[in-house]
This record gives structure tokens, C-alpha cells and sequence, in this order.
């Protein structure tokens, strides 16, 4: 009867020449990656651009420290990503530290398990350039929200509808009897689109978290 019954397939297991060459493969698509370069958009010109190997530097730092984690073998380690942009009128840099737990694989090479934390150190926001027309109390108040966003969210956001309001009183015109943002923001309400106008007093709602804390915060 066993006779009768079809043979199961057994999987083999990959050949270490198999490995090695998908290893090779891998190695040098990350070369051609490093030399023909990535797209990439400067956060201070806000040039799109081609990111290779002289404006960019890369590296994992290995470490000794575990720092408790479960798994001995993954160590903690921190990679810092350097670029600076080919811009001629710019060439400022970027400059941001990712931790992460790290372990050494089966090709004697460290890798990156999974990210811990991540700091950009330059620029210092996320904040975009804006042009010289806008006023500058607005683009400061804008840089400042952007800068303290992760730090402290209720603050940014409050600065962010204080830029709201700025925009408001400063494209609009708009000069309402009442000193509520909300009724100046119902005062344009029929001179933007529907998903602008949801998406403003959206800003508005966030914003009234951090600069009405002891009032009822939804017709502010």
C-alpha cells in the first residue's frame, strides 16, 4: 500500500554557493546604489537632487552594550548619515544619528535589527523654506512650531494656530468684530474649497488644546 502512495518532496536546503552568490548580488546592488546615487531633497533649499558617494557619508558604529536587552546577541549600535548638498548656492549639511539594536550575521557583517530612536541633529526642524513675501512673525512662529514639535506637541500646535491666524488676517484681510479665531476662520469659509476649509479649522481645533486650557475650547 505505502508503495501506492506518492513520495513527499523534501526541501533542500540552500547551498552555501547558492548563499554566497545571492550575497554577492546584494553586495553589489548597494555599490551601484552608493555610486550612482538616491533621490533625496534638501530640507534648507528644498532642491530635489541625486545624493552619491562624495556628499554622502554613512556608517554604523558597533558597540559593546546590550543594555539589558533579551536577546544577547543584539548589541546596540548607532549609524550616522552625513550629506551634503551638491547645491553650489547651498552646501550646508545634514546630519542625522539613528540607534538601533544591531547583530552580526552569517556573513561576518553587522546589521540593523530595529531602530531605537532617531535624532536629527541638522537641520535642526523639519521646517521648509518659505519666500520672502511672507511675512516674518508668521515664518517664525512656523520654524518654532516645526522645532518643538516633538519636544512639546500642545506648544507647537498652539503656535500653529497662531500662524493660522496670521495667514488669515494677512492674505484675507479678514477684520472681525470678535477676537475669536473661529469666527474669523467662518468669515472665509465661502472663499476656499470645502477640504481647505476643513483642514484649516482642523488646525484650529489642535491648536485650541495648548491656548485655552481652562476654557470650552471648541468656538475658540
Amino acid at each position: 500500500m505505502n508503495r501506492l502512495l506518492p513520495k513527499k518532496k523534501t526541501r533542500k536546503n540552500s547551498s552555501p554557493e547558492k548563499i554566497n552568490y545571492l550575497e554577492r548580488v546584494r553586495r553589489k546592488f548597494a555599490v551601484l546604489k552608493m555610486k550612482h546615487g538616491e533621490s533625496w531633497t534638501c530640507p534648507y533649499c528644498n532642491q530635489p537632487t541625486t545624493i552619491t558617494e562624495p556628499n554622502l557619508d554613512n556608517q554604523l558604529i558597533t558597540t559593546s552594550i546590550s543594555k539589558g536587552l533579551i536577546d544577547i546577541n543584539s548589541l546596540v549600535g548607532y549609524r550616522g548619515i552625513l550629506i551634503a548638498c551638491p547645491n553650489e548656492k547651498c552646501k550646508r549639511l545634514t546630519f542625522t544619528v539613528r540607534l538601533s539594536k544591531i547583530y552580526y550575521d552569517q556573513y561576518s557583517r553587522w546589521r540593523e535589527l530595529e531602530t531605537l530612536h532617531t535624532w536629527q541633529v541638522l537641520p535642526e526642524s523639519n521646517a521648509k523654506p518659505q519666500p520672502s513675501f511672507i511675512p516674518k512673525q508668521i515664518v517664525d512662529d512656523y520654524t518654532e512650531a516645526c522645532l518643538i514639535k516633538d519636544l512639546s506637541p500642545k506648544a507647537s500646535a498652539t503656535l500653529a494656530r497662531r500662524c493660522l491666524q496670521g495667514m488669515i488676517r494677512d492674505f484675507w484681510s479678514i477684520s472681525v468684530k470678535s477676537k475669536k479665531l473661529s469666527d474669523e476662520i467662518n468669515a472665509i469659509k465661502n472663499q476656499v474649497s470645502s477640504s481647505d476649509w476643513g483642514a484649516i479649522d482642523a488646525v484650529r481645533s489642535v491648536g485650541n488644546i495648548g491656548a485655552h486650557m481652562s476654557q470650552k475650547r471648541q468656538n475658540c
